[in-house]
């Protein structure tokens, strides 16, 4: 990880963290497509960012509107298994792992039998 990466990652983890403090109803909210906090971090395969918002109570299981969970995204995402420590952080929480989006057709071990 370069110098500035770590710089950035650094201050978005305590920016985060002062937001949550401020107001903690943040952590539960959601984008347009349904996708929390916790989504956004696994799909960027912020482990620490993933940490902070478990810690503040994010919820493992929240699914957006496609019914996808974090677990799900973190998958799909890498199915090559780069985000392992995002995964082991992801089922410690709870995350349960036969979960389907709401069509019935996804969870998350399908892009890892796939691949």
């Amino acid at each position: 990880m370069s110098a500035c990466t770590f710089i950035v990652s650094t201050l978005i983890l305590i920016f985060t963290q002062v937001l949550l403090e401020a107001d903690p109803e943040l952590i539960s909210c959601q984008d347009r497509f349904g996708k929390s906090p916790l989504h956004c971090a696994v799909a960027a395969g912020s482990d620490e960012l993933v940490r902070l918002l478990l810690e503040f109570g994010a919820d493992a299981n929240v699914r957006c509107h496609e019914g996808l969970t974090p677990l799900m995204y973190c998958c799909m995402a890498d199915p090559g298994g780069s985000k392992v420590k995002v995964l082991q952080r992801l089922l410690e929480a709870g995350c349960l792992v036969d979960l389907t989006d709401y069509r019935g057709r996804r969870s998350a071990m399908h892009p890892v039998t796939l691949n």
